[in-house]
């Protein structure tokens, strides 16, 4: 076979597991960071509702499973919340950026065509 599920390093239940967790961290992040576009607005909030969305899945998680003691969920967090946070900013800085249009304000261009 051309391809097999031992080249792909799926060849266990466990791995199938493991990727379909990567896929819904990296989803969560893309979400996240459009939410934070959407709903927040401002670069300067991004941080402080990352945190926040995180801490209340880590009060969840606790709640549910009890406190999470495995060094991977911890780094798939952290690298789940900077990833937002980058995101969320650069969406909205992107549109904080762009030009305010000003109506009926003249500029100096179309009082000189006009004698």
């Amino acid at each position: 076979a051309v391809v097999s599920t031992q080249s792909t390093g799926i060849s266990k239940k466990g791995d199938m597991l493991d990727l379909m967790t990567l896929f819904a961290y990296v989803t969560n992040c893309f979400i996240t960071a459009v939410g934070l576009w959407y709903i927040v607005q401002r670069s300067t909030q991004c941080l402080d509702f990352t945190v926040t969305i995180h801490f209340w899945h880590f009060v969840l998680t606790c709640l549910y499973t009890g406190f999470p003691t495995l060094l991977s969920w911890w780094l798939l967090t952290l690298v789940s919340c900077i990833v937002s946070t980058f995101l969320g900013e650069y969406l909205c800085r992107y549109t904080e950026l762009e030009e305010i249009p000003l109506v009926g304000v003249r500029t100096s261009n179309t009082n000189a065509d006009n004698p």
